[in-house]
């Protein structure tokens, strides 16, 4: 059952940008390419790294500690070294809100 929450508004979010942010417990990052946006937790799988601080480059993120490249469509990491992938959260834009699936939360690794 899917599970749609406002966590940003549309435009704080402008085209070819990232925006961090919290919901509940999670840090989510968003991705802005034209009228789509995407959205993955903001950890990367191996230490945490805010993937929000890494290089956004059309549909990859480069993580800022040790350069692994992930797909911001799919989590998948697309370089090694590969500590598997990062978590994505379906996301839409909905009457000036950005909101994610929040029924695809996932609680293996607690934040800081």
């Amino acid at each position: 059952m899917d599970d749609w929450v406002p966590v940003a508004l549309e435009d704080a979010l402008p085209p070819d940008a990232v925006l961090s942010v919290c919901h509940e417990d999670k840090r989510i990052v968003l991705f802005r390419r034209g009228d789509k946006v995407y959205a993955l937790e903001d950890w990367c799988p191996h230490i945490g790294a805010m993937l929000s601080k890494g290089t956004f480059d059309q549909f990859t993120i480069q993580c800022p500690l040790h350069g692994v490249v992930y797909s911001v469509t799919t989590g998948a990491a697309l370089s090694d070294p590969n500590w598997g992938p990062a978590r994505p959260f379906p996301a839409r834009i909905r009457d000036g809100a950005i909101e994610i699936d929040w029924s695809k939360r996932a609680y293996t690794i607690p934040h800081p």
